[in-house]
């Protein structure tokens, strides 16, 4: 697989508001639905680096972005789900095609569903916007935003010609032993000790197609010798 990567380490706090995955999602005796067992792993990510992000995988309104498909593997409240519409919306009118034209151009997973129906409002918002009609916005928003584990969901999927966001940060220890033994199954990477954001880079390298791109933010101390070991590193 020929893919372009880039992995970002911003320095990023694991705190503060909105991004990345909720430990409320977690489904009571449920591998589906991993979470922390504490209230953690929501990360807020800064506008400007979802533009730098956007930018590096080519991500670009010049681009005729209704023609690739992008996954958004832990879309939060939209932190990267919105810039990403807009500039979906932007291409939309510099290359000549219609709303319906968006069906399946974007793919944003996210667990908790809390968050999850406030990222169906913000896409909705920026359709409307567009001038979208009420029904339509709606149809478009629901169709982009999945409830569900990516972790899981993403080895039978279609494949990505992006894949770009902020993943979750949660402990391996922090992980219930069931849904950690699942993703362990799928994800070689996730050996020893780390941090869940390893196995959301895997899934995402996986996911693409011959020469699609790929992009986090992330920060240090998830990954030890052996997960780099099991990457070829």
């Amino acid at each position: 697989m020929t893919a372009s990567q880039a992995h970002l380490d911003l320095g990023i706090d694991v705190a503060g508001p909105g991004g990345g995955i909720s430990a409320a999602g977690l489904a009571k005796g449920s591998p589906r639905l991993a979470a922390a067992r504490d209230p953690k792993g929501v990360v807020y990510t800064r506008p400007w680096v979802v533009d730098l992000i956007l930018d590096l995988v080519g991500y670009r309104p010049d681009e005729d972005l209704a023609a690739r498909y992008a996954v958004e593997p832990s879309a939060g409240e939209g932190a990267f789900l919105v810039p990403m519409i807009r500039r979906l919306l932007a291409s939309l009118t510099a290359h000549g095609r219609g709303l319906s034209d968006l069906r399946g151009s974007i793919c944003a997973y996210e667990l908790d569903a809390d968050s999850a129906a406030r990222a169906v409002e913000l896409a909705e918002r920026e359709l409307r916007k567009y001038g979208a009609s009420g029904r339509q916005a709606r149809d478009l928003a629901e169709g982009w935003v999945s409830i569900g584990d990516y972790l899981l969901a993403s080895p039978t999927g279609r494949r990505a010609d992006i894949v770009v966001g902020n993943p979750p940060y949660i402990r391996y220890d922090d992980v219930p032993g069931e849904a950690l033994a699942a993703y362990r199954r799928r994800y070689p990477t996730m050996v020893g000790r780390g941090d869940i954001y390893v196995g959301f880079i895997e899934a995402g390298l996986r996911q693409l197609t011959e020469g699609g791109s790929w992009a986090s933010s992330a920060r240090t101390g998830g990954c030890g010798r052996r997960t780099a070991r099991s990457c070829g590193a």
